[in-house]
């Protein structure tokens, strides 16, 4: 619902040779039979610009007032290890208006964020008033962080120009030779937040496609 107008988005997987696998979405008027798109018919609006996410689910008013998405993640030409893929992070979806018109708005469900205590069984670790220079700095020096899913949650006071972010899922060798890592981070000089999974497994991906 939009103010007091009411809006629906009708989500379709799909799979170009250029684009790879995307889910694009539609706004706009349904009758029960056709849905009227609000935008023109060449634009196309993804739920997600990454190129693992794909065939979603959702559940409507489960609970109340909620509406929540969850997708396959098929990582393009890496291979997950010993399965392949696995369930997204559920999301609240919602709509929200910008200066391109109504799009779709999602954030990682309230329902597991309020719940963080409970499903970590308590193993959090907070830290606070961190310097980071130009170097690594380990969130939990003493001992791996346990389980194999983490949540971060995290604010930042970063310097014109500078490149802050997370690696996860790093992998060293007994020399400190790093195999394998993801990047999640922030540059300030583009304003961009990017993930970098080009060394994220045993198939390497290119550039083009991060």
């Amino acid at each position: 619902m939009i103010g007091l107008r009411k809006k629906w988005v009708l989500a379709i997987p799909a799979a170009g040779a250029e684009r790879g696998v995307f889910i694009q979405y539609f706004i706009g008027e349904f009758d029960g039979n056709t849905l009227k798109n609000d935008n023109p018919g060449d634009l196309v609006l993804a739920v997600d610009y990454g190129d693992c996410f794909y065939a979603a689910i959702h559940w409507n008013e489960i609970p109340k007032d909620k509406k929540i998405y969850i997708g396959w993640m098929i990582p393009a030409p890496q291979s997950t290890y010993p399965w392949r893929g696995q369930m997204s992070v559920a999301r609240n979806l919602s709509l929200q208006q910008t200066k391109d018109g109504l799009r779709l708005i999602q954030e990682p469900t309230s329902i597991i964020q309020n719940n963080l205590g409970k499903l970590s069984a308590g193993k959090m670790i907070s830290m606070n008033d961190v310097k980071i220079s130009d170097a690594e700095k380990l969130l939990n020096p003493l001992k791996k962080i346990p389980g194999n899913s983490c949540w971060i949650d995290a604010v930042f006071t970063i310097s014109s120009g500078a490149d802050l972010g997370f690696k996860i899922g790093q992998q060293i060798d007994k020399n400190n030779k790093i195999l394998a890592e993801t990047i999640i981070g922030y540059n300030a000089a583009t304003a961009k937040l990017y993930v970098d999974k080009t060394n994220s497994g045993n198939a390497k991906l290119d550039k083009d496609r991060l």
